[in-house]
C-alpha cells in the first residue's frame, strides 16, 4: 500500500482506533509506560513505510468509560507524547463525535489544547439513523453538519482545521407498508450478510433494478431519503447533491474540507 502512494503522489496516514475500535484507549491512556510504547510504534510505522501522518480515532473520550474523570485529561497527555515522538513535520488529527470531549459526564467547552497539538479534526457527522431510533429520520442533516462544526470551532479549533464527515453508507428500516416518509415508526432495521450498513454502490444498484423506489428531497436538511411504499422500506440514503451542497458550504464558510466515509 505505501508503496502504491508513493508511485502516485498519495499521502497515507495511519488510522487507529474507531467507533468500535477504542475500547482499550481508557486504559492505555491512563498508563504512561503504555503510552510510550504506543508512541515508539507508532512512530516506528510512520519512518518504515513512510506514511504521512497518524489520526487517533477516540471518539468519546469520557463517555460511558472506565474513567470518566481522567480520560480526556489523558488524552490530552498521550497526543502530547505522540507529537513529542513523531516530531512537527508528521500530522497528528483525530477523529471525534458531533459532540465535545467529556469530563465526568459533561462536554468540555474548552479544548484549545488539543487544538495546539492536532493538525486537524474529523467530525463524524453521521449515524442520526440506526438501531438506536425509534423512527425514520435523516442520517446526516444540514443542520446537525453545520452546528457540529460551529461547535468543535467554539471549543478552540480554527475553522480551516476542521474537516467535516460525510457518509458513504446507509441503513435501511421497514416501515407500515403504504407509508413513507420522515418520523415513521420503525418496524426493523434491515440486515445483510449481519450487517445493517450498505453501500452507496449496493444502494444505487438496488434502487435502479426496483422501480418501486423514489427518491425524495428534504429542501431544509439538504438530504435525500428513499422509499418504497408497497413494501414498506425506507433508506436515508448518501447522494451527490447532498455531498456538493456540504462541500460548497464548507468552501463559503473557512472550514478545512470534507472527508468520506464508508
Amino acid at each position: 500500500l505505501a508503496q502504491l502512494a508513493q508511485q502516485h503522489s498519495v499521502k497515507l496516514a495511519l488510522a487507529i482506533g474507531g467507533r468500535d475500535g477504542s475500547a482499550g484507549f481508557s486504559q492505555l491512556a491512563a498508563n504512561e509506560a503504555a503510552v510510550q510504547v504506543f508512541v515508539a510504534a507508532a512512530k516506528s510505522i510512520l519512518t518504515t513505510y513512510g506514511f504521512e501522518g497518524i489520526s487517533v480515532d477516540w471518539e468519546c473520550p469520557g463517555e460511558a468509560t472506565l474513567d470518566p474523570a481522567n480520560d480526556t485529561p489523558s488524552f490530552l497527555n498521550l497526543l502530547r507524547a505522540l507529537r513529542t515522538a513523531v516530531g512537527p513535520t508528521k500530522s497528528i488529527s483525530a477523529a471525534v463525535a458531533e459532540h465535545l470531549f467529556f469530563v465526568n459526564g459533561a462536554p468540555t467547552s474548552d479544548l484549545s489544547a488539543f487544538a495546539a497539538v492536532l493538525d486537524w479534526i474529523s467530525p463524524n457527522v453521521y449515524d442520526n439513523f440506526g438501531p438506536w431510533v425509534q423512527v425514520t429520520a435523516l442520517d446526516a442533516p444540514m443542520s446537525v453538519f453545520t452546528s457540529t462544526a460551529a461547535l468543535w470551532h467554539s471549543a478552540g479549533f480554527a475553522k480551516p482545521n476542521i474537516v467535516l464527515g460525510y457518509p458513504l453508507y446507509a441503513r435501511a428500516a421497514d416501515v407500515a407498508i403504504g407509508t413513507k416518509g420522515l418520523n415513521l415508526p420503525i418496524i426493523k432495521f434491515l440486515v445483510e450478510d449481519g450487517d445493517n450498513k450498505f453501500t452507496y454502490d449496493e444502494l444505487m444498484a438496488l434502487f435502479k433494478s426496483d422501480i418501486g423506489w423514489s427518491r425524495n428531497w428534504d429542501a431544509a436538511e439538504l438530504s435525500a431519503w428513499w422509499g418504497k411504499p408497497n413494501t414498506g422500506h425506507f433508506v436515508h440514503a448518501p447522494d451527490p447533491e447532498a455531498a456538493q451542497a456540504r462541500a460548497e458550504w464548507v468552501v463559503q464558510n473557512g472550514y478545512g474540507g470534507v472527508f468520506l466515509f464508508e
